[in-house]
């Protein structure tokens, strides 16, 4: 360390309006000929400076993904991401590959088996996961089950918000788009 620091002279830490931010060599005794530099002194000169240190950042412990074909894999492995980096710090790509299994199940925990002992490398596993677990899969099946559904029975509420996932998995986002998919099967086409 230099002994230089910043001392922010804004009007919120004690200073005077307009006064620029300066340096100065505190633990030099030139800078005050007579004095000692002691802790004290450095305490002085720093009494109008403000401190913030930034809060941890919480991230929740991922969801189990089965690989079911309404959850999206992409989504999974974002979130898997964020809790190894802010959680398990320091970890080997063989450790993020390990780890991954206790946030798995069913097909998912089943591919994992075998995944894990081809792919060690994190990329190379992540890669994998997502090609195995592709999104455009999952679009075929649920335009299948938008074909299939019957939007008169149960409630209307339920059926709109089984609607609007199955949608956004097939991938049909166009509200024209989602009306006409809608007419042709009720006009049996």
């Amino acid at each position: 360390m230099d002994g230089k620091i910043n001392i922010d002279n804004t009007p919120e830490h004690g200073g005077r309006s307009g006064d620029p931010a300066r340096t100065e060599n505190i633990f030099s005794s030139e800078t005050n000929p007579g004095r000692e530099n002691s802790f004290d002194e450095l305490a002085r000169r720093l009494g109008g400076i403000a401190l913030t240190i930034a809060e941890d950042k919480k991230v929740n412990i991922p969801s189990t993904f089965s690989g079911d074909w309404t959850e999206s894999p992409a989504l999974w492995m974002e979130r898997y991401e964020k809790y190894i980096e802010y959680g398990k710090r320091d970890q080997t790509d063989e450790d993020k590959v390990d780890l991954a299994k206790d946030y798995l199940d069913g097909k998912a925990l089943e591919w994992h088996l075998g995944a894990s002992l081809l792919y060690r490398r994190w990329n190379e596993f992540k890669l994998a996961f997502l090609k195995r677990f592709d999104k455009r899969k999952n679009r075929v099946e649920a335009r299948k089950h938008i074909a299939n559904m019957d939007i008169y029975r149960g409630k209307v509420i339920v059926n709109y918000g089984k609607l609007k996932r199955l949608f956004e998995i097939a991938g049909i986002r166009d509200e024209l788009e989602q009306y006409e998919y809608l007419c042709k099967d009720w006009n049996g086409e």
